[in-house]
């Protein structure tokens, strides 16, 4: 006997998904509707390698003024804000790019050196290379067999 899990949750948001978007997309979007959202999470990519991490932030559009980087405690804290521009002259329309403030922090699990960090924005891409530092790197142990 087969036994397939039921969740009659699911069932019920299924059926609410199609009507909820097609109310969505009738409706216009105010200028209130979506500026200044306060859940812009900008995405990020992470690389690490045994001397480094280099952090890739999508920030597109935003002012070099706006951006702000700090670490402390092997935490690294990116953020800024992108502006609404100023020039609308209609009351409603349609917006689908955010903006207003973001803040990530990332915690690394070695220890980083804070004083050659370096930092670059180039074409809408924040790119943050941090060292690690040498006594917190791993080192192998080689095992000797008897």
């Amino acid at each position: 006997m087969t036994l397939i899990r039921v969740n009659p949750s699911r069932r019920v948001q299924n059926l609410w998904n199609p009507i909820d978007n097609s109310f969505e997309r009738r409706q216009p979007i105010s200028e209130q509707t979506r500026t200044d959202a306060p859940d812009w999470r900008p995405a990020i990519d992470i690389q690490e390698d045994p001397n480094r991490y280099v952090i890739e932030v999508e920030i597109p559009g935003i002012d070099n003024k706006k951006i702000h980087l700090s670490t402390k405690e092997n935490i690294l804290t990116i953020s800024g804000e992108k502006k609404s521009p100023d020039n609308r002259t209609e009351k409603q329309y349609y917006r689908e790019r955010i903006y207003g403030s973001f803040q990530r922090k990332i915690r690394f699990g070695q220890e980083i050196i804070n004083d050659k960090i370096e930092a670059q924005y180039q074409n809408g891409v924040l790119t943050v290379i941090l060292p690690k530092s040498s006594k917190s790197q791993i080192k192998e142990i080689p095992v000797n067999f008897n």
